[in-house]
C-alpha cells in the first residue's frame, strides 16, 4: 500500500510552496506555451480574449475545492465518485471515466506535449517530422514508465524555477531592447479571426462549460490527503499566481517573434526566447523547457495510470499487470492520437468540444443532491455525441458563417446549450441515488457550508472577472 500510493499520489510531508510548484508543473508546460503562440499567430490581437477569457474562473479551484479535496484520501481522484453516488451507476461511472480519460481524453492532453516537443526538436534538429515524432513517443514511454510522486516531487520543483528564471530573463531583455515594435489595438469584428459573437462565446461560456472549475484531475491528485486547509489554499494559489504569469510572458514574447519574424505559429515562442536570452543561456533554456515537458507528461500519466490502476484492482485483475504498466498505456495512447494533428490549437479545441458542457455537473454534484451518477455519465457522453452532430450542422447551414466566422464557437455554444439542457431535464426527471438526508450526511464529512462556499465561489469568479479586465487594460497598454 505505501509503494502504491508512492506511485500514484503526492508526498503528504510537503510545504505548500513545494506542493505549489508541483502542481505548477503538472498544469503549466511547453505545449501551454505552444498553445499561447499559436492562438496569437493565428488569430492576432483578439486571440487574447481566447486566452485570459480562461482565468475568469481560475480561482474557484483554491478558494472553494482545494480545502475540499485536501481532506480526503483517496488513491485516485476517481475514488470521489464512489463516495459521492451509490449503487450499480457509480460504480459503472467509476469504471467508465477511468478508461474513458485514461485512454482517449487524457491521451489527448499528452498530444499537446507530443506536439510542443516536437516544436522544439525541429528548432533544434534538422530531422524528418515522421521520425522525430517516433524518438518523441520513444521517450514519452521511458518517461511515463520511470514516473512516481514521490522520485519526481524535486524535479519538478526544480524544472519550474528554471522555467521562471529563463522567462523572467527574457522579459527583461525585451523590456531592454529598443526594437521598432508598434501594435495596434482593434476592436474585434467580423473581418478579424475571431468576430464579436466568437469572443461573446469565450467570455460568457467558454470559461464555464467545458472546464472542471472543481478541480478533478491533476489539481485534486496533487491535493490528496494533504490533510490542511490553509496547505491547499496557499498551494492552489501559488500555482495559479505562476499559471498566470507564465501565460502573460508567453504572449508577450510570442508577439514580439511575430513582430519581428522570428518565427511563426506555435514555435514563436521558442525563437523569441532564443532572440532574447544570451547564448550561454541557451542549454540552460532547452533543459528548463523539456523538464517542463517531463514533469507535465509524468504527472498526466500518473493521473490515468492511477484512475486505470484503481479500477483494475477494485475488480481484481491488476494482478495480470506489473503497476508501471498502467502508466505507459496513456502514452502508447497519445503516440496514436499525435498522428490525427498537426498544430495544438486544433487538439486544444476538439478536446474543448467533446466536454463542452460537462463542468457545471462536476460543480454541481458537491452541492446539489439531484446530481446523480447518471447525469454526470449522461452529460460526459452527451458532449461527446453532440460534438458530431454540431460538426454536421456547421457543415449543412452556411449561414452560420455569416455569425461565427470560423466553426470552433460554434460548436462551443451548440454542444454545451444542448447538453446543459439535458442535465437539467434529467436532474428533475430522475430519481436520485443519495435522499436529501444522505446528502447532508455526505456533506457534513467535507465540513461543506453551502453559503461558504457560494460566497466563495462568487468572491473566485468577481476576481477572476476583475483579472479579466485588468489584462485587457494592460494589453491595450502595452500594444499602442
Amino acid at each position: 500500500a505505501k509503494n502504491e500510493r508512492e506511485i500514484w499520489t503526492t508526498p503528504k510531508k510537503q510545504n505548500w510552496i513545494q506542493s505549489g510548484l508541483m502542481l505548477t508543473a503538472a498544469l503549466y508546460s511547453i505545449n501551454n506555451a505552444g498553445l499561447v503562440s499559436g492562438i496569437i499567430a493565428n488569430h492576432g490581437i483578439s486571440g487574447v480574449y481566447f486566452l485570459w477569457s480562461g482565468f475568469i474562473g481560475i480561482f474557484i479551484f483554491p478558494l472553494v475545492f482545494a480545502p475540499l479535496w485536501a481532506k480526503l484520501n483517496f488513491l485516485s481522484e476517481n475514488d470521489f465518485i464512489l463516495k459521492r453516488y451509490r449503487g450499480k451507476w457509480a460504480a459503472s461511472l467509476f469504471h467508465f471515466r477511468a478508461y474513458y480519460l485514461g485512454l482517449i481524453i487524457i491521451p489527448i492532453i499528452l498530444c499537446f506535449g507530443y506536439l510542443a516537443l516536437i516544436d522544439l526538436i525541429e528548432t533544434l534538429l534538422p530531422m524528418e517530422n515522421k521520425r522525430i515524432l517516433v524518438l518523441v513517443a520513444v521517450l514519452g514511454i521511458l518517461i511515463a514508465y520511470q514516473s512516481s510522486f514521490k522520485e519526481k516531487s524535486i524535479s519538478d520543483v526544480f524544472h519550474v524555477l528554471l522555467f521562471i528564471a529563463a522567462l523572467v530573463l527574457a522579459l527583461v531583455n525585451v523590456h531592454s531592447n529598443e526594437s521598432p515594435l508598434h501594435f495596434t489595438f482593434v476592436t474585434p469584428n467580423k473581418t478579424e479571426p475571431y468576430c464579436l459573437s466568437s469572443i461573446l462565446i469565450f467570455i460568457g461560456l467558454q470559461w464555464w462549460s467545458s472546464t472542471i472549475y472543481d478541480g478533478s484531475g491533476q489539481q485534486a491528485q496533487q491535493m490528496l490527503a494533504k490533510n490542511h486547509k490553509s496547505h491547499a489554499l496557499k498551494a492552489a494559489t501559488l500555482s495559479n499566481v505562476i499559471n498566470i504569469f507564465f501565460t502573460i510572458g508567453i504572449a508577450i514574447l510570442s508577439y514580439h517573434a511575430l513582430q519581428l519574424q522570428l518565427g511563426k505559429g506555435d514555435a514563436a515562442y521558442l525563437q523569441a526566447f532564443y532572440f532574447f536570452l544570451p547564448e550561454v543561456m541557451h542549454p540552460i533554456l532547452v533543459l528548463g523547457l523539456f523538464g517542463m515537458f517531463v514533469s507535465t507528461h509524468q504527472n498526466l500519466c500518473n493521473w490515468a495510470g492511477g484512475m486505470l490502476y484503481s479500477s483494475s484492482k477494485s475488480r481484481s485483475v491488476n494482478t495480470l499487470w506489473p503497476k508501471r504498466i498502467y502508466l505507459i498505456l496513456p502514452s502508447i495512447a497519445a503516440f496514436i492520437v499525435t498522428l490525427f494533428f498537426d498544430a495544438l490549437q486544433d487538439a486544444f479545441e476538439f478536446l474543448l468540444g467533446i466536454s463542452a458542457g460537462v463542468g457545471p455537473v462536476f460543480t454541481l454534484r458537491w452541492f446539489w443532491w439531484r446530481i446523480t451518477a447518471q447525469i454526470q455519465l449522461a452529460s460526459m457522453l452527451g458532449a461527446l455525441l453532440l460534438y458530431p452532430i454540431s460538426i454536421f450542422v456547421w457543415n449543412t447551414f452556411p449561414a452560420l458563417e455569416q455569425l461565427f466566422n470560423e466553426a470552433y464557437p460554434f460548436h462551443m455554444l451548440f454542444v454545451s446549450c444542448l447538453n446543459l439542457l439535458l442535465v437539467l431535464m434529467l436532474a428533475f426527471m430522475l430519481p436520485s441515488d443519495l435522499d436529501y438526508k444522505q446528502h447532508l450526511q455526505f456533506k457534513g464529512l467535507l465540513s461543506i457550508n453551502i453559503k461558504t462556499a457560494l460566497l466563495n465561489l462568487i468572491w473566485a469568479v468577481t476576481l477572476g472577472a476583475m483579472l479579466f479586465v485588468v489584462l485587457l487594460v494592460f494589453w491595450v497598454m502595452m500594444v499602442r
